[in-house]
């Protein structure tokens, strides 16, 4: 397991960096349950724009199974944060789901060569 927080165009925050870890310990214990999913990889793109206050926060997930990616952009930097911590939480049930969906369709004759 391996987490990589990176602030663009601004300092570093302790306090933001607390908040992000502690956000990102929501997709790490959703990670934990499924055993098929570890190692994984997460990597945080903090960035702040120069001239006004517009943020950007991009978020990369990679597991043996599968990539995920989401962005979000707004003027709270935390509140940008969270909602892109959402989309990749949203993205992992879907892609859990859909595998889960996967194995417990039978295979057929028709369903091999789709």
């Amino acid at each position: 397991m391996e987490v990589k927080i990176t602030f663009e165009n601004m300092g570093h925050s302790a306090p933001l960096e607390s908040h992000t870890r502690e956000k990102v310990a929501k997709i790490t214990d959703f990670i934990a349950q499924a055993e098929d999913l570890t190692p994984f990889h997460i990597q945080v793109w903090l960035k702040a724009h120069k001239l006004h206050a517009h943020h950007r926060v991009e978020i990369q997930l990679k597991t043996p199974r599968f990539e995920l990616q989401a962005h979000e952009e707004g003027n709270d930097l935390y509140a940008v944060l969270d909602m892109a911590i959402d989309k990749i939480v949203a993205q992992l049930n879907k892609a859990k789901k859909k595998a889960k969906d996967k194995e417990k369709k039978p295979e057929t004759d028709k369903t091999k060569f789709e």
